[in-house]
């Protein structure tokens, strides 16, 4: 069970910097690696992924 962290305890903002540094690290070596299609797919739903995927590979310039 995680604790909530309470706004008392000192920490600066390198050292929260650091911790989600360390979360993050700690998700990309988790012990489940699957493809990042997949991922994306499991955590964004698959439509949105799609579009997501598309929106990156798409090299026709848009109007701004």
């Amino acid at each position: 069970m995680k604790r909530p962290m309470r706004l008392d305890a000192g920490l600066v903002p390198g050292d929260l910097r650091l911790l989600r540094d360390l979360v993050a690290v700690g998700r990309l070596t988790d012990t489940d690696p699957v493809p990042a299609r997949t991922r994306l797919d499991r955590e964004l739903g698959a439509r949105f992924a799609a579009e997501v995927r598309r929106s990156l590979t798409d090299t026709m310039p848009r109007a701004a």
